[in-house]
């Protein structure tokens, strides 16, 4: 996260006033409008495809228009709206005169280059869409560029640009200009340029011409300060467009069964983060409906702090780190910024001026209305962002860059703020617009954020009250299970006193609060797919929130429904439904917010959370038909050939070569079946379990971090035994107390070693898998495992005393493996890096042996 000097930021507090204002907008206080009489759009919405240059963005349809498009930015009025209003709105369409062709649309490989097709008897013709990306920051006005080709035959075109700027509110006056014609609106200039003769035809710009075949015309819209970019300008603009996105594409390093799947929604996610602010909007869409002609219409060109996590994790996970790094350097200012607490969303560039107005003149999409622009929920309190933000700051600092100083003080105060508010009713993740209420999904991802703060606070030895925190956090967990379980139905419910689900409850195991296979989850979760779905498609909720119109299957919740299928080994369940699932994406792999019955998309297109959701579940369900994960007894297929190196099995003999640069992990608890723990179990999941031991790590360090590795590194080596030692010396029921002069805090009596420094950035290849990482490092919270009577260390003669002697042996050994590298004028000089990997091999055997009973090979 990046680092800014400043006071930390007040988090957000509940201001009842606040929520009723928005309330008393759009649900509560005034009945709803009754929804208008849905028709049939001329052009639905999954028949688009989305073009960009992370400045703007538009919908290029399959019939060769652009309905969409905002300019100069995402978040400015509209220029060409024809989605919303046919005869009102705008747009810009190139139309081959072919009798009963057929289109085809597909984009150009591992880009973001749109190319349209017509097909007939009589001949062919295609147009290439795309803006040109400017690299680095405010890198100018957008330019899009629509190239013209006749494939087959000679083909005669019909060009029509009608732009109608400011949300179609004021007509623009066509002025001829050379090489085209420019829109004057205010102080608003818009120019279409050509290499063919255009005229001014009322408020439009048209051009009538044929191509023969091979034949090509250029058009270019941009905003009239350089020279028109045709003729070798364009061409170069188009190889520049194709070779950015393809270098983009080439990060990935996602090689799965959905490669073209997961690459594509990366590409529409990359299409929606702002160059200038680092921000990603939630869509580049407003006004689409949730509901045929309802009035659920929402404006989604904001940025939400819900989407934080997921857009790290998303990001992270497939290469792609700059993306996530300047999302969170963006999350960590408006921390900074905000004065009188974190909102649930904001303006791109950070601002808060998310004033909602309805703009009448527009007949909606299919008659959908009002068309809302703005969103009055800013004013809501929703409890759960405070869990999704820390999460996505937990995630920065393992795998991007370490939490700085006053970020951590701003973590503070948001835990603290947590710890006072997390029993408060609000609006929950579905921004429900009639009364606050305890959900569980908010009181969820409250435990969530102070769960992430305490890890933080062990990795990174910051100062924390980690009493209150373990306190709240333990007391968080008791009243979810205490609140919102239903021992009449046997499941959980979504909010207190309800006896309904939603699909935010999905995410329980997701962030880990949860077992997937825990018996109680199981019943949750076919309790969701009982109430909730529709071949695949999972509705959000079917219970009233205050709004008419019944809205379709929300698409990010049929992905989350997937991989908890998947983490719960029903793989070929979760596998058969994300396949129906991806056959619901349109013709390019691009996905609304919501799935009607009747297949069509319905809200804000292409989502960014449905896109991110799509991501994970891919990658998860991808692992486990590889055999990388559990199976539920099925024997595990052979691992894919891989270019990152991967530690090899600790039990063979090959074992200490392999620890240098690695993480491996020791098993401390029995397994599920209560078997004792054998040898070849240790082996398989050495990994997967408690004690971290970071050996080395390989990547350069620059002068000042190779000093501070260095101390850090001879502090760990020292103390890995001392510190088991000094766990022996309490009975495993007692407290931890913290030791002095250590440099280190020992949380619930396991030592995480760490290789990396605070502050030093991380390379994917020299980490263990993130999704690993993610669901097995809370050690603390695994400690009690070894201190039930199922343990098989406990079931030792001895029980508890028996795992101390163990420990203090396991101590000793490490301290006498521990050598001294002899100078020539006799004085001990620092131990060597063949001592230091002698030290830890020893030391991860003897606690191996002292948790489990039984260790690796030696």
């Amino acid at each position: 996260m990046a680092e800014r000097k400043g006071k930390a930021a007040k988090p957000n507090k509940a201001k009842p006033q606040a929520a009723s204002k928005a309330q008393a907008k759009q649900g509560v206080a005034a009945p709803a409008k009754k929804p208008a009489p849905a028709r049939k759009p001329a052009v639905a919405i999954e028949d688009h495809a989305l073009i960009g240059d992370m400045a703007t963005a538009a919908l290029v349809s399959r019939r060769g228009s652009i309905d969409f498009m905002c300019w100069p930015r995402f978040d400015s009025p509209t220029v060409f709206a024809a989605l919303l209003d046919e005869d009102k709105g705008g747009e810009f369409s190139i139309q081959p005169e072919l009798a009963d062709a057929r289109t085809l649309q597909i984009y150009l490989p591992d880009t973001n280059v749109a190319l349209t097709r017509w097909l007939s008897e009589e001949g062919s013709a295609e147009v290439t869409d795309f803006m040109r990306p400017a690299r680095g920051r405010d890198g100018g006005e957008p330019q899009v560029f629509r190239r013209v080709e006749a494939t087959r035959g000679n083909v005669r075109f019909r060009v029509c640009c009608a732009p109608r700027m400011d949300y179609a509110r004021v007509e623009a006056r066509p002025e001829k200009v050379r090489d085209g014609v420019a829109f004057l609106a205010g102080n608003a200039v818009l120019r279409l340029t050509s290499t063919v003769l255009l005229e001014v035809d009322g408020p439009d710009a048209v051009a009538d011409f044929s191509l023969g075949k091979g034949e090509v015309a250029w058009f270019a819209l941009d905003g009239g300060g350089e020279a028109a970019p045709l003729g070798d300008d364009a061409e170069e603009a188009l190889a520049d467009a194709v070779g950015f996105w393809r270098s983009w594409a080439a990060q990935s390093t996602y090689k799965g069964r959905w490669r073209e799947t997961v690459l594509r929604s990366a590409l529409a996610l990359k299409l929606m983060c702002s160059r200038d602010h680092g921000s990603i909007i939630a869509a580049p869409t407003f006004g689409l409906p949730e509901a045929p002609g309802g009035v659920r219409n929402w404006d989604y060109r904001a940025t939400w702090i819900r989407d934080a996590s997921f857009t790290v994790y998303a990001f992270m996970r497939l290469g792609f780190r700059e993306e996530a790094l300047n999302f969170m350097a963006w999350a960590h200012s408006r921390l900074k910024e905000s004065e009188e607490g974190l909102l649930i969303m904001y303006a791109l560039d950070g601002s808060t001026d998310l004033e909602e107005i309805e703009l009448d003149h527009l007949s909606g999409y299919g008659g959908a209305r009002p068309v809302r622009v703005g969103n009055a929920a800013v004013d809501q309190i929703q409890l759960d962002i405070f869990g999704e933000l820390l999460d996505a700051v937990y995630l920065n600092d393992k795998y991007g860059r370490a939490l700085s100083h006053d970020g951590w003080n701003s973590v503070i105060a948001i835990v603290d703020h947590v710890c006072e508010h997390w029993k408060d009713p609000d609006a929950g993740i579905w921004e429900i617009r009639a009364e606050p209420r305890e959900f569980l999904h908010s009181r969820l991802m409250c435990w969530v954020a102070i769960d992430r703060a305490i890890r933080l606070a062990r990795q990174r030895s910051f100062p924390s009250p980690g009493v209150r925190w373990f306190e709240t956090r333990d007391e968080i967990h008791r009243d979810i299970w205490k609140t919102f379980w239903d021992d009449e139905l046997g499941h959980f419910v979504e909010s207190k006193g309800s006896k309904e689900v939603d699909g935010a409850m999905l995410l329980m195991p997701l962030v880990r609060f949860c077992s997937a296979t825990d018996p109680q989850w199981l019943a949750t979760l076919d309790a969701i797919g009982k109430k909730l779905t529709d071949d695949s498609l999972v509705f959000r909720y079917r219970q009233d929130d205050g709004l008419p119109g019944q809205e379709g299957a929300f698409t990010a919740c049929s992905f989350w429904f997937v991989e908890c299928l998947a983490r719960a080994n029903r793989v070929d369940e979760a596998r058969e439904s994300f396949e129906k699932i991806l056959g619901y994406g349109n013709h390019l792999g691009l996905f609304a917010e919501e799935i009607g019955m009747d297949g069509s998309h319905l809200g804000n297109f292409p989502q960014a959370l449905t896109h991110l959701a799509l991501i994970s579940a891919a990658h998860y369900l991808d692992r486990e038909l590889s055999g990388e994960r559990g199976h539920g007894g099925r024997e595990p297929a052979q691992p894919r050939p891989s270019s990152r190196p991967r530690s090899r099995d600790p039990g063979t003999r090959p074992f200490k070569k392999s620890l240098r640069g690695r993480r491996v992990r020791i098993p401390g608890q029995a397994r599920d079946d209560g078997r004792r723990l054998q040898r070849s179990d240790v082996r398989r999941s050495f990994r997967s379990e408690h004690v971290r031991i970071e050996v080395e790590h390989d990547h350069a360090l620059d002068q000042e971090d190779q000093q501070q590795h260095h101390d850090r590194r001879q502090v760990d080596a020292a103390h890995i035994g001392q510190h088991v030692a000094d766990r022996a010396q309490h009975r495993l029921g007692d407290p931890v107390e913290e030791v002095p002069d250590r440099g280190h805090h020992l949380v619930a009596g396991v030592h995480d070693v760490e290789g990396d420094e605070p502050g030093q950035d991380r390379r994917d290849d020299q980490d263990p898998d993130i999704e690993v990482e993610r669901e097995q490092d809370d050690v603390e919270d695994r400690f009690h495992s070894w201190r039930s009577p199922s343990c098989p260390a406990r079931a030792r003669p001895g029980g508890g005393r028996g795992v101390s002697r163990d420990l203090a042996t396991a101590a000793q050994r490490g301290k006498a493996a521990r050598g001294h590298e002899v100078g020539a004028d006799g004085v001990a000089e620092r131990p060597s890096r063949h001592a230091l990997r002698m030290a830890a091999a020893t030391s991860q055997r003897s606690v191996c042996r002292a948790l489990t009973g039984v260790g690796p090979a030696t």
